[in-house]
């Protein structure tokens, strides 16, 4: 079943609403996606106070202007008391975590490091992190707290994460195909934060 935008808004802000999380609910289509009919919504773990007004688009976008490769991570975190998008790209060389001040677009840091010894250097994918996001979101029916590309069976996938009523749901969606090739849930643990 695919869900238009409108409907997951209304969705997003529905349960957002009912179940007092009200924060960090996240709609937007992907700038170079090569699916538009996907959108996505990711929420923070932690119950936060307000929503990010930075779409996710634009932090994607700011941290693509500090580091050249592809989006390869995405969570939706607190960053010293700051609601900040944590944005992994990989490049040919390094690899480097871009973190987005979520309220402001303003950069709050920039860490480069070794490539992903996971990954090939300056991965490409046919499905981009915010579209892969939205298949996974409307699988489960529920926002992602968390999005990463990795290998999975030796092909790559985007793992992603829903989380509640204690429970963690792990989707994995093929980075080429954008097929669901895992998903199963499990007891949520300390590991899971």
């Amino acid at each position: 079943m695919r869900f238009n935008k409108k409907q997951i808004i209304t969705t997003v802000t529905a349960v957002a609403l009912a179940t007092g999380i009200g924060s960090a609910a996240i709609t937007a289509n992907a700038a170079n996606s090569q699916s538009p009919g996907h959108s996505q919504h990711v929420v923070s773990e932690h119950q936060t106070k307000g929503s990010a007004t930075v779409s996710m688009k634009d932090a994607i976008a700011k941290a693509k202007k500090e580091a050249n490769g592809t989006v390869t991570g995405l969570e939706l975190d607190k960053e010293d008391g700051q609601l900040a998008y944590e944005i992994d790209i990989q490049g040919t060389t390094h690899s480097y975590e871009v973190i987005i001040n979520a309220d402001n677009g303003d950069m709050i840091k920039v860490e480069k490091d070794q490539l992903d010894d996971d990954l090939p250097a300056d991965v490409k994918t046919k499905i981009n992190l915010i579209d892969a996001a939205g298949i996974a979101s409307e699988k489960v029916n529920s926002p992602v707290t968390d999005i990463e590309l990795d290998q999975y069976k030796g092909a790559l996938t985007f793992e992603a994460e829903e989380q509640h009523n204690g429970k963690v749901t792990e989707i994995k969606v093929d980075a080429n195909s954008g097929e669901i090739v895992s998903l199963h849930t499990k007891p949520k643990d300390e590991d899971d934060d």
